[in-house]
């Protein structure tokens, strides 16, 4: 406790005497310890140049890396569109592929029903033909 009153004593009797008013003006110290006037020296002026040019590249900067990201995002906006949509059409493809299928089935299923009926008409035909050229001589409208 006692070193913190030392160093609090110090600065007190090392610091400059207050001003009038009770309004204390700091003096700015130079690299080498030399008081600094408030006056604008032409190196004070210059930095301060070169500390605007700075600030406006660094505000273009970010400005520029805001609209790469609104473009990023638009871009992001538009690939998730395009998926949605290739899913979409991804779906109506599978289910048009599916009613094909189910066409050639059923068309097989039909052909072969088919195959069957004339294999048995054919048989059959022969037969009709038979029995009513057979029986022709029975019925009296054939008779010429």
């Amino acid at each position: 406790m006692g070193k913190l009153r030392d160093k609090v004593s110090e600065k007190a009797s090392t610091g400059p005497p207050p001003a009038v008013g009770g309004v204390q003006e700091k003096e700015q110290r130079g690299p080498d310890g030399e008081p600094v006037s408030r006056a604008l020296t032409p190196s004070s002026s210059l930095e301060l140049a070169e500390a605007r040019r700075r600030l406006l590249e660094m505000e273009q900067r970010q400005r520029r890396v805001r609209e790469l990201e609104i473009s990023l995002q638009q871009l992001r906006d538009i690939l998730v569109r395009a998926e949605q949509e290739a899913v979409e059409h991804g779906e109506l493809v599978n289910r048009i592929r599916s009613g094909a299928q189910l066409g050639e089935i059923g068309l097989s299923a039909r052909s072969q029903s088919i195959k069957s009926r004339l294999k048995f008409r054919g048989h059959r035909a022969p037969l009709m033909l038979a029995a009513a050229f057979g029986l022709r001589g029975c019925v009296p409208w054939t008779r010429k």
